[in-house]
């Protein structure tokens, strides 16, 4: 079963779909206060499957791991590290000494580097497996959830030059691994190597993603 709910932050205040350091650090902490390893806080920027053009985060709860949360990291500065092995390149920021602050200043970072060149994007908040966590833990980290945050930001082609698949949207719950299907009768057609191929072409190629790298 999923819950989904959305988390308004730009009606009353006509803000566009653009994240800002403050949506990333309710983001944060809206997760760690529910203290609920099936939820997720999500994003989907213009251009990349956002449904409205007002900030707005969305919020739903998988009673399911996902491949995202599990997925081994390379460490590239600070607390920021890239997918080892992923269909979608994309960075990933961890939650160190319950610093959400400087933690939303890290996301922001490369969230503005992405604003300004116009690269669309797509973003996840989620508890991760800890035992998949590049961080040294005690004990006692591994018993809060919050020790182990990750924020996942991914750059990704623009939809109008996306080649799109009959039955998958490369928008945020399936560049994490969740793949939502209209039609029952679909879950027969669509293999994995089908859905790896599509998440893959949603994604930069590793020319493109370095040169945001180099940049944050």
């Amino acid at each position: 079963m999923l819950t989904k709910e959305a988390i308004e932050l730009g009606v009353s205040y006509l803000i566009f779909q653009m994240l800002t350091k403050e949506a990333v650090e309710l983001g944060v902490s809206y997760l760690i206060l529910s203290g609920n390893p099936d939820l997720r806080v999500v994003f989907n920027s213009i251009k990349a499957f956002a449904s409205v053009n007002h900030l707005h985060l969305q919020a739903y709860i998988c009673p399911h791991r996902l491949p995202v949360e599990t997925a081994k990291l390379k460490h590239v500065t600070h607390s920021c590290y890239v997918f080892a092995d992923y269909p979608v390149r994309g960075l990933v920021y961890l939650l160190q000494e319950e610093n959400v602050e400087q933690l939303s200043k890290q996301v922001y970072k490369a969230v503005k580097v992405l604003q300004d060149k116009d690269i669309p994007h797509n973003m996840m908040i989620t508890f991760a497996d800890d035992t998949s966590s590049p961080l040294q833990q005690s004990e006692q980290d591994k018993s809060r959830p919050s020790s182990s945050v990750r924020v996942c930001l991914w750059p990704v082609h623009p939809i109008d030059e996306m080649k799109l698949d009959a039955y998958v949207r490369p928008a945020i719950c399936e560049i994490s691994g969740h793949i939502i299907l209209s039609d029952p009768e679909d879950v027969d057609k669509v293999t994995e190597e089908r859905l790896i191929d599509v998440l893959n072409a949603a994604g930069l190629n590793e020319e493109e993603f370095s040169e945001i790298t180099s940049l944050i």
